[in-house]
């Protein structure tokens, strides 16, 4: 197993720590996040776990009116769980490109509980379940289809809102996504991601794949099955591209 001598030592460090244990893979999604320092990796599990219970994030998951306001956001930010890939990782598909910039900003008020719909939205993502035999366990893939984008998009309300996201991404679920297909991109999108490439984390750029269309590439690696026909897969009538057919429910 690789990394087997960094997961015995940094186990030994967090014996005792952390309730319940972290898995295999959380361990090593933060020591890959932290660049193999067992030591910083030790510290953000167990800050991570602290924020757990601080958050009482085992019990938001099964609040049920959290869920049912985390189900409603999926039609404010246009996303869905469509099950996993043909290599049984978790899929979740989100229609950028279509928001509604006014009524994603109303979504976000108050932030505190727009931080915790998008935590609880990443930890349906954690616990997916996975069929026998995946051999990636941990990673997710994320398409993010910017199909109708435009500067409505671009302000610095929603900048903020997204930032908040992120930092709850990176501080708390660091190096989850095996594949992040961002489709329909405009060009702008490819200039703003060439700009800002430097300050992006080399291994995130190397799970990213922009295209100004829906390419074959990501059907094959994805599987067809488990797509839209929107995204030129064979499911139809998916939330959400058909708003009718309603988020699905995994946990609930």
């Amino acid at each position: 197993v690789a990394h087997a001598a960094d997961l015995i030592d940094i186990r030994d460090r967090l014996e005792g720590k952390l309730t319940p244990p972290a898995t295999d893979q959380e361990c090593l999604g933060f020591m890959r996040a932290a660049g193999f320092d067992l030591s910083v990796a030790a510290e953000r599990l167990q800050a991570t776990w602290a924020w757990r219970q601080e958050q009482d994030i085992e019990g938001k998951m099964m609040d049920a009116k959290l869920v049912a306001f985390e189900r409603e956001l999926r039609r404010v930010l246009l996303y869905d769980f469509l099950g996993v890939d043909k290599h049984g990782r978790p899929l979740l598909v989100e229609r950028v490109g279509a928001w509604d910039a006014q009524a994603v900003i109303l979504a976000a008020e108050p932030l505190e509980r727009f931080v915790t719909l998008h935590a609880m939205a990443c930890e349906t993502l954690r616990r997916f379940p996975r069929p026998a035999g995946t051999k990636d366990v941990r990673g997710t893939v994320l398409v993010l289809d910017l199909q109708g984008f435009g500067l409505r998009l671009i302000c610095r309300q929603l900048l903020q809102t997204l930032t908040a996201l992120n930092e709850v991404d990176s501080a708390h679920y660091p190096d989850t996504l095996a594949h992040i297909f961002v489709v329909n991109a405009p060009v702008v999108v490819s200039v703003l991601i060439n700009a800002v490439a430097r300050f992006i984390d080399p291994t995130t750029l190397t799970k990213l794949s922009i295209s100004s269309d829906v390419p074959q590439e990501m059907v094959d690696i994805l599987g067809a099955a488990c797509l839209p026909t929107e995204l030129h897969g064979t499911r139809c009538n998916v939330f959400p591209y058909d708003l009718l057919a309603g988020p699905a429910s995994f946990f609930n």
